[in-house]
């Protein structure tokens, strides 16, 4: 294709137009019915450069020779609308413009999605691979749209846990928050970072004890037979666990247990007791033995005449050698869990050689 002018080739150079003047349209040269209209060089080349745009729109070099470059341009551009079209509609389909990585901090999620929405509207939809466990109510950020409310069905907050690091959810935007609709590992968890007396709520609930050094007291046994309550210690530090009557790997009749630190115990009650199924406290994990005085893990060595009494509070591991004063001969051995200010001698005559070890 080329353009023509005196039957010379001449610049692709959009030709100037006649002015236009009356109502736009041709007209014949009919007798009696007024002037034809002229189709002069003019007309003949902008009719023929507009052609010419459609084949250079499609990349292609003018040819004097090639009389079906106009078809193979609107070949060109219907292929790459139907290729566009194509590959819009997979990229949908793999969902991959509404799927990003979280890059937020806890509780504060935020993502970019591509190709970036202009604003929230009711129906947009996320899928997020989330960078951080959550530890309570938590918002997401899309685009810098600005931080939205990540709620469950119904409106309610999240919990502790409900979107796990590493884990990938999914969220519709409902005009006001982000819905919740799948894809967590979901659990429900009580974090408790101060002393605390456990309820009936608590039961079969995951208790969490980030904050060392506490103390959680169990309900009465009595009045919960059949429950179970499970805790996790992930502190840096021991935890106590208090309750009128343990049955656990500590012993029987236990008042307390210390859980160690990144530990587990899992306990079910009857009419009397607290009796552990699981975790450490079922497989005794006792503090370590140290030197500090009146808190577990405190161990002493024993060397007494006569009379000897465990110091008093917690509960402690205790193995005691007895002898005969006179002619240090053996008098037979004690050991066992006592409470503390349990008396362990108490015989005229006799020495006892051992060590206590408070455990809970």
């Amino acid at each position: 294709m080329q353009l023509i002018s005196n039957g010379t080739q001449i610049s692709a150079t959009m030709p100037t137009k006649q002015a236009a003047s009356g109502t736009p349209g041709y007209a014949n040269n009919t007798p009696g019915n007024g002037t034809a209209t002229v189709v002069d060089g003019d007309v003949l080349n902008t009719w023929l450069a507009e052609i010419v745009n459609v084949v250079l729109g499609a990349n292609m070099t003018l040819s004097p020779t090639n009389n079906a470059q106009l078809l193979a341009a609107i070949q060109y551009f219907i292929a790459a609308e139907t290729s566009r079209a194509e590959a819009a509609e997979a990229t949908i389909q793999s969902g991959a413009r509404n799927y990003a990585a979280d890059t937020g901090t806890v509780n504060a999620l935020a993502v970019t999605l591509s190709p970036a929405p202009t604003a929230l509207t009711a129906g947009l939809t996320v899928r997020v691979k989330a960078g951080n466990t959550n530890t309570a109510a938590s918002t997401i950020n899309v685009n810098g749209l600005g931080a939205v409310a990540i709620v469950n069905p119904g409106g309610t907050s999240l919990g502790y846990g409900q979107i796990p690091a590493g884990g990938v959810f999914e969220a519709i935007y409902d005009g006001a928050h982000f819905e919740l609709v799948g894809g967590t590992q979901a659990y429900s968890a009580i974090n408790l970072t101060a002393n605390t007396t456990l309820t009936s709520a608590d039961f079969g609930v995951l208790i969490e004890t980030p904050t060392a050094g506490i103390t959680v007291t169990m309900p009465l046994a009595a009045n919960s037979v059949g429950q179970t309550i499970r805790i996790y210690n992930n502190s840096t530090g021991y935890v106590t666990l208090a309750a009128g009557n343990f049955n656990s790997a500590y012993g029987s009749a236990v008042a307390s247990i210390n859980l160690p630190p990144n530990t587990t115990g899992e306990f079910i009650a009857d009419a009397v007791s607290w009796n552990a199924l699981g975790g450490s406290a079922s497989v005794g994990t006792p503090p370590m033995p140290h030197g500090a005085v009146g808190i577990p893990g405190d161990f002493i060595s024993i060397n007494a005449a006569n009379s000897y009494a465990l110091p008093t509070g917690g509960t402690w591991l205790a193995a005691v050698q007895f002898f005969n004063g006179s002619n240090a001969s053996s008098a037979g051995s004690s050991s066992g869990i006592y409470a503390g200010g349990t008396t362990i001698l108490n015989t005229s005559g006799l020495d006892a050689q051992g060590f206590a070890w408070r455990i809970a």
